[in-house]
């Protein structure tokens, strides 16, 4: 059975809802989530273009806070129209969970990027994904996420994916797409599961 794709369009520029979740208390599963290690250590990436980034000038940078951040790089001469970085990490079934990432754009052209989360059952098989909205525009750093998605019966993990499709190759300038600061946690939110218990029990 070919697995389920939901797309949210959740597009916040508030750093104010980005910091909620640690306002909550919500543990942030994800290890090396802002890249402050300076390399892809507890990710894995595939496709062209992928660095871990320091670099900063008077008017621009590759990160959203700290010392380092995730950069894409499409140039003019690439081949793959699909790229990505991933973290895998263990979840329980039945659970409401949230993510997030900072995401810069700049000459894009004809490519996009956004924010993915896959959910896997015991094999790694995809059960479920759900995206964000996709960043086809020029922008700063803007928080994207996904607030709320309910983990399948039978998934035992959660693949956390900064995705970029190169639609078509950039005619003079190289194209970027930069992500700082991924989020993914388990939301205090009661899931739909829970609900249904909750009330089966009240009666």
């Amino acid at each position: 059975m070919a697995p389920r794709t939901w797309v949210f369009v959740c597009l916040f520029a508030a750093m104010t809802v980005a910091g909620a979740w640690a306002e909550e208390g919500d543990e942030n599963l994800l290890k090396n989530a802002g890249l402050e290690a300076g390399g892809f250590d507890g990710w894995v990436y595939f496709g062209q273009g992928w660095r871990v980034s320091d670099y900063v000038s008077e008017v621009s940078r590759d990160m959203h806070e700290g010392k380092f951040g995730l950069l894409n790089e499409i140039a003019p001469t690439d081949g793959d129209e699909w790229r990505g970085a991933e973290q895998v990490v263990r979840i329980k079934p039945n659970k409401a969970y949230e993510a997030g990432v900072w995401i810069r754009a700049v000459q894009v052209g004809d490519s996009q990027s956004y924010l993915e989360v896959r959910f896997l059952d015991k094999q790694s098989n995809i059960i479920e994904q759900v995206q964000s909205v996709a960043v086809g525009d020029d922008q700063d750093f803007t928080w994207v996420d996904i607030d709320y998605m309910e983990s399948p019966q039978d998934a035992h993990y959660a693949a956390i994916r900064a995705v970029v499709q190169m639609m078509g190759k950039p005619e003079r300038d190289i194209a970027y797409h930069m992500f700082d600061d991924f989020v993914f946690a388990e939301t205090k939110r009661l899931s739909k599961s829970a609900k249904k218990k909750a009330a089966a029990a009240g009666d």
